[in-house]
């Protein structure tokens, strides 16, 4: 059996605009800072890994927060994907 996981990285939005955003929304979602500019995001709502809703998700931080977000979902190994936005607009995307 290989690994489950979906994460969301921002870049160019500061921890506490994220946390705030995240409280606003009532998100369940934690938030970390990775460097300087990265933010990971983490979100339980996230975890059933249905690939509309990681889109949308994806979409409405980066358009929310004016910043990039990588969108990426590992399925059991088997299946790897990634959704990139900047400002909410879809600049990139990979399935396998």
């Amino acid at each position: 059996m290989g690994l489950f996981y979906t994460s969301v990285v921002l870049r160019g939005v500061g921890l506490d605009s994220a946390l705030d955003h995240l409280e606003r929304a009532g998100s369940a979602a934690e938030a970390l800072r990775l460097a300087n500019d990265l933010v990971l995001v983490c979100d339980p709502g996230l975890e059933c890994q249905h690939p509309g809703l990681l889109a949308t998700t994806g979409a409405g931080l980066s358009a929310a927060l004016a910043c990039v977000a990588l969108v990426v979902l590992n399925h059991d190994d088997d299946e790897l994907a990634y959704w990139l936005y900047a400002r909410g607009e879809l600049r990139d995307r990979y399935r396998s």
